[in-house]
């Protein structure tokens, strides 16, 4: 699933394991000044564009499909690249090296882009109300408990390092491995 605004642009690649869908890995960036300016259009094939070369390696051979909030793009593959810029045709030709099933999810229903698109940890600089920040302190706190984290840190597959929490005193566990940030069932219970 991928997401765009003006700003910047995210994806999160997920499995679905027995009807439940599990996030493997998150990527986001911020847009350059020029990328900020592009179409709608344009952003949203940015996003889906980056995402698949941030999961290149896990993505190529296998089979899966891409979830827009963007309309447009899901009939993109199907229609004639005259209407597109030199730039789009890139990304969409890229693209359809990897799948050609891109689907949208309305907008009420993609609770991944609204979790990408949430406010940062230096949000209270800019005078909003507390309950619109992320408690990493509390998230600190659920992690000592979490077995399944506990089990995740024995693992050997993994790279777990303590992260000092960027407000208060403290450490969260993530995983350097893949860069993202291991949060087992500890934020559905916060969110």
């Amino acid at each position: 699933m991928v997401d765009a605004s003006d700003k910047a642009l995210g994806g999160v690649l997920q499995q679905n394991i027995e009807g439940v869908w599990h996030p493997i890995s998150f990527f986001s960036r911020k847009l350059s000044e020029t990328e900020s300016r592009y179409s709608a259009f344009g952003r949203e094939l940015l996003a889906i564009y980056s995402a698949i070369r941030h999961f290149r390696h896990i993505l190529e051979g296998r089979q899966f499909f891409i979830l827009t909030d963007h309309k447009p793009l899901t009939y993109a593959l199907k229609t004639s690249t005259d209407r597109y810029s030199p730039r789009e045709i890139r990304h969409l030709d890229f693209v359809s090296q990897f799948t050609a099933d891109i689907r949208h999810v309305s907008g009420k229903d993609n609770v991944v882009a609204d979790a990408l698109s949430r406010l940062g940890v230096n949000a209270f600089r800019q005078g909003l109300p507390a309950s619109t920040l992320i408690d990493f302190a509390q998230i600190a706190a659920k992690q000592q408990n979490d077995i399944q984290l506990q089990e995740l840190k024995d693992s050997t597959v993994m790279n777990f390092q303590e992260i000092p929490l960027p407000s208060s005193p403290g450490t969260i566990w993530c995983d350097m491995l893949l860069y993202i940030s291991i949060t087992p069932s500890i934020l559905v219970k916060l969110l």
